[in-house]
């Protein structure tokens, strides 16, 4: 999954096809060889871009909804908390505390 068409264009297996100049079966061929989906490369992706978005960015956790193809923050959100167990500002607090903690 390309990173940069995150948020653009949805991140579908036509859409993806289409920016690989290849066919949505030879995509799912592709995916099938290397023993994996559309579905769990898109969730490894997307929460790849999560955890960089609220580390290494200042973004809005509706701007990450945005970038990462969410409908709406709440499904971010409720997906985000799936994935970690905890909500997206939890980690960000985390990872900060984690941060300053270990400067001191």
């Amino acid at each position: 999954m390309t990173d940069t068409m995150m948020g653009m264009i949805p991140p579908t297996r036509k859409n993806l096809a289409d920016s690989m100049n290849i066919s949505v079966s030879t995509l799912q061929r592709r995916l099938d060889e290397e023993g994996t989906s559309f579905q769990e490369v898109l969730e490894e992706t997307r929460k790849r871009l999560a955890k960089m978005y609220l580390t290494e960015q200042n973004l809005s956790t509706t701007d990450i909804a945005y970038l990462l193809g969410y409908k709406s923050h709440s499904q971010f959100f409720r997906v985000f908390k799936n994935w970690f167990g905890i909500t997206p500002k939890n980690y960000q607090n985390n990872l900060a505390y984690h941060i300053e903690s270990h400067n001191n």
